[in-house]
């Protein structure tokens, strides 16, 4: 999978970003099997070290040739815990 992507940090609590991707490989009789792009919003919940993030977006899958390439959704949450001390908060500290 090949994906690029453009992140906003809207501050330290809260990023927004577009991604756009390719699966595939050339050896097959469909070297993109699927592509898409997804819309992300991540901020920082109930606590300073835990972030949710979701997401919505679109893909068009092919796994055969005979197959025709129809619009899908799709949906997703995740959440991150961090641990250890914040990368800006250390570079705050060698200043």
């Amino acid at each position: 999978r090949s994906s690029a992507s453009l992140f906003y940090l809207h501050s330290e609590n809260k990023a927004y970003a577009v991604e756009g991707w390719t699966l595939g490989e050339s050896d097959k009789s469909i070297s993109v099997e699927d592509y898409g792009m997804r819309g992300i919003y991540r901020t920082r919940y109930l606590r300073e070290w835990f972030f949710v993030e979701g997401w919505v977006g679109t893909h068009w899958a092919r796994e055969q040739l005979e197959h025709e390439r129809k619009l899908q959704w799709i949906v997703g949450f995740q959440f991150e815990i961090l641990f250890g001390q914040p990368i800006i908060q250390r570079g705050k500290q060698r200043l």
